[in-house]
């Protein structure tokens, strides 16, 4: 089934995304209904920040790196653990605004899920099945390897894709890290979600501590929720893969 994007949920939220303070604001175009491609979503971004928009094409470019290779194209980056044979599971990693982009999300895993997983990374206007997918499927294809999907996790304004693509793919684990939460969503795999409030939000419109109510006080989401107020936005990637990675 193709991707459909839910409307912006209209919640307050601070006026950007930084590295500091507490958890910040979604993006500020909105994804059409359906998988947007990397040149349609990187056109919009580049815009907003003055870039070219020219589409480079999207061949995987092979690097060894310590314990596995990496195969980078401009939607995503795919790791495969040296040495892998039989069925590994793949973890899609989705990130957000500005500093959040695929690089930087990649240095935010502990590095021994290199050693034991499939991963993708990728940016949140890249869709899922024409994009990450693919490059999922060529990377593994040239490794001589198969994986199973295992999680789909977005941070912040990631969340936009993992609404998008939940339903794309038998997943084990959703993973909601301080991510954009649309009220009332329903989700086919345990939602494990950690979180603070987003800007001058209350725990009475916060979209994140309205699906941590409905996770942890009706049972209503299967699935685990914390609150961190300790971390804040920048670190709570970490704080995620710390709490919930043996999980994965």
């Amino acid at each position: 089934m193709a991707e459909k994007v839910p409307p912006q949920p209209k919640t307050a939220s601070p006026s950007q995304e930084t590295q500091s303070g507490a958890s910040k604001q979604p993006p500020s175009f909105q994804l059409k209904s359906g998988d947007v491609d990397a040149k349609t979503g990187g056109a919009q971004v580049a815009k907003q920040k003055g870039l070219p928009t020219k589409d480079k094409g999207a061949g995987q470019k092979v690097r060894q790196e310590s314990g596995y290779k990496s195969y980078t194209s401009e939607n995503t980056i795919v790791t495969i653990p040296d040495g892998a044979k039989g069925d590994l599971p793949i973890l899609t990693i989705v990130g957000g605004k500005t500093f959040a982009t695929k690089e930087w999300m990649k240095t935010q895993v502990p590095a021994h899920f290199f050693s034991t997983h499939i991963i993708s990374f990728s940016n949140y206007w890249t869709g899922y099945t024409k994009q990450v997918k693919p490059d999922i499927a060529s990377a593994t294809a040239a490794e001589g390897v198969t994986g199973t999907p295992k999680a789909l996790i977005g941070f912040s304004a990631g969340g936009y894709r993992v609404e998008a693509a939940k339903n794309d793919e038998s997943w084990s684990v959703i993973g909601m890290i301080d991510a954009v939460v649309f009220n009332k969503q329903s989700y086919p795999a345990q939602v494990l979600q950690v979180y603070n409030l987003w800007g001058n939000n209350t725990v009475k419109d916060d979209a994140r501590h309205l699906l941590h109510v409905r996770i942890m006080d009706t049972k209503e989401v299967a699935g685990e929720s914390h609150r961190n107020k300790e971390v804040g936005h920048v670190g709570m990637p970490k704080a995620w893969f710390s709490m919930f990675g043996d999980r994965l």
